[in-house]
């Protein structure tokens, strides 16, 4: 009877590790810019009008043979609430990105303003186009963020322009409408002060703490802390022990009250470290062995940011572990107990 239940016990533990990586969801930004496609400096006109420079640029262009479509909500009543206007006189250091996946507007408009970009809409735009078309990819949609539209908001609907520049001398614009999202392969356009070097960097995943996570094996989601976007960056996560000199066993819950007062990470960083696990450090694999006094341990490491609850209503949070040569992950419920080579996952102050 004692085998037997051994046997079934070990293979629920095989279910919900097959069944960890079989949901778990992408809930990561990885390499969300890819090449500079383009970059050039750009000197506002003396006498450019922000509130008029949209209906100036539709008069001048779309009775021309070379433009293939415009959209009557293309005006500038429609986006009249632009986060920046450039100012007249001054000169702009202006790139141009490819989008490596598809993301949010509010999340890439986020990640720009980290460094400090000119989110300048559609009239930024229309005004590169003007002043710089051979700067503009062929063929690829180019748009640039900022719009804050009144045409459907009050829906959810939001619109932003994109302008294709297309073989043979042609031009396409057109108000693309969504709920909030961006496709991969759109091109965004970005003004920087002259002055200062942008700091995008192309090379680093961006994990999106505020979305859902991976809700493994039927469970269902009792508490997850948001945290917006979180630049990887090992050198930012503190792996926090409950006691340093512990050789007992303790509550774990007694260790979830400790953790009140830090930014404990929540499981969108475990499913991005599952997913890429060349970037862990090595050194997170072992702990010495506190509990026994010799030897090294596996260490444990445990994102208490979010608690699931399981279908018999146990509250459990997900771990993470280098087992057999690679990265695992298993749960732990919170009436169980912990030793010296568990940790818990939370920001450096």
């Amino acid at each position: 009877m004692k085998r037997k239940l051994l046997i079934l016990l070990l293979l629920r533990v095989v279910t919900i590790q097959s069944s960890f990586a079989s949901e778990r969801q992408n809930t990561y930004r990885a390499n969300l810019f890819g090449h500079v496609i383009s970059e050039f400096n750009l000197t506002v006109p003396l006498n450019y009008n922000h509130d008029k420079s949209i209906d100036e640029f539709t008069n001048k262009t779309k009775g021309l043979k070379v433009t293939e479509l415009y959209g009557d909500t293309l005006n500038s009543k429609t986006f009249s609430n632009t986060l920046y206007k450039l100012i007249p006189g001054h000169t702009y250091r202006v790139r141009l990105v490819l989008l490596t996946l598809d993301t949010t507007l509010a999340g890439c408009e986020e990640l720009l303003k980290k460094q400090h970009a000119y989110l300048a809409g559609t009239q930024g735009l229309l005004l590169a186009r003007e002043i710089y078309p051979n700067q503009f990819p062929i063929e690829t949609p180019v748009t640039s963020l900022g719009d804050e539209p009144t045409l459907n908001a009050k829906r959810g609907i939001w619109g932003y322009t994109e302008v294709t520049r297309q073989k043979k001398g042609l031009w396409r614009y057109e108000l693309s409408f969504n709920f909030g999202s961006l496709n991969k392969g759109t091109c965004i356009l970005t003004f920087f002060d002259k002055s200062t070097k942008p700091e995008i960097h192309y090379d680093k995943y961006f994990v999106d703490l505020n979305e859902s996570p991976s809700v493994p094996y039927g469970w269902k989601i009792v508490s997850h802390k948001k945290e917006g976007l979180f630049s990887w960056d090992p050198a930012k996560v503190k792996l926090m022990r409950f006691d340093q000199k512990i050789h007992r066993l303790v509550p774990l819950n007694t260790f979830t009250k400790q953790l009140e007062a830090s930014r404990a990470f929540n499981a969108n960083l475990l499913d991005f470290l599952l997913e890429n696990p060349e970037y862990i450090p090595k050194s997170w694999q072992e702990v010495p062995n506190t509990d026994f006094g010799e030897g090294n341990d596996i260490r444990e490491i445990y994102f208490y940011g979010t608690i699931y609850k399981d279908k018999v209503g146990h509250l459990l949070v997900r771990c993470l572990d280098y087992q057999n040569g690679e990265w695992e992950e298993h749960p732990m419920w919170l009436v169980d107990t912990i030793t010296g080579n568990q940790f818990a996952a939370v920001r450096v102050k």
